[in-house]
């Protein structure tokens, strides 16, 4: 048995259904591939990026088909990945990265430097209502600005406590799709809030990055966040489509073109 990439070809549908049947002839950089790229090597001008070396991302996994299945990295990179990449590209994919960026919009516009005129961000989202984020609500548009003016550079103590909190242990989406949610979300938070608030800001003020979905949205939010920040000319990207969720998964999806 190899190792399965399930959300590959929903992915590539709907990608096609948004950019068109042209992705075959773009050069194309996907963050964050590890072993479930979007494009497989070979599949046309295809480089990959990561803030782990190859065999940095092979250490990291006891399972040896998975391992295998780990692409190798063309670009290693920061958070402030502009000084890793050396090019532009047609396509930039991100999946499941949005979610965890400080600052958004910040992020979007380094994103559009590397980017030809007129190219294409493509990113699967985690949809809140399909995820351990059911129980939390979406991000407002201000959350975006404020962290886009304020440059965050890591998740606020507000933003992880919220995660944590409000995390309930749904089964990707299949919890959803199939009725079972409210058994998680009538389970409640598990955490001593003050005594995590603690911990959460001794790390912080030592200087340590604490991981956290900073970001929630659903697919109607996250368009309409996006149509606002276009209206407002805000930012170098701008949204042109997006694609729902679909069964039996969590994420919806948007694509994003160079202003």
């Amino acid at each position: 048995m190899t190792w399965m990439n399930a959300k590959k070809d929903v992915r590539r549908l709907a990608l096609s259904r948004m950019a068109g049947d042209s992705c075959g002839t773009m050069s194309i950089l996907e963050f964050g591939a590890f072993a479930s790229p979007t494009f497989d090597p070979g599949e046309g001008e295809i480089s990959y990026a990561d803030r782990l070396s190859t065999a940095e991302l092979k250490q990291s996994v006891s399972d040896p088909e998975k391992r295998d299945a780990i692409v190798n990295v063309d670009f290693v990179i920061t958070a402030d990945f502009e000084s890793g990449i050396d090019r532009t590209f047609d396509l930039v994919i991100a999946n499941h990265v949005i979610e965890h960026v400080p600052d958004v919009i910040g992020w979007l516009n380094k994103i559009a430097r590397i980017l030809n005129p007129g190219g294409y961000l493509f990113l699967s989202v985690p949809d809140k209502n399909f995820t351990f984020d059911i129980m939390r609500d979406p991000t407002l548009l201000r959350e975006l600005i404020d962290s886009f003016e304020v440059k965050r550079k890591q998740p606020s103590l507000a933003a992880i406590l919220d995660a944590r909190y409000f995390r309930r242990d749904i089964n990707l989406g299949s919890d959803v799709w199939s009725g079972k949610a409210h058994r998680a979300i009538s389970k409640g938070p598990s955490i001593d809030v003050r005594a995590m608030s603690d911990v959460i800001r001794r790390k912080l003020s030592n200087g340590e990055y604490i991981d956290a979905h900073c970001n929630v949205f659903t697919e109607s939010s996250f368009s309409a966040i996006f149509k606002e920040l276009d209206v407002m000319g805000i930012g170098d990207l701008r949204l042109t489509a997006t694609a729902p969720v679909q069964r039996p998964f969590n994420e919806f999806y948007a694509l994003l073109q160079k202003r």
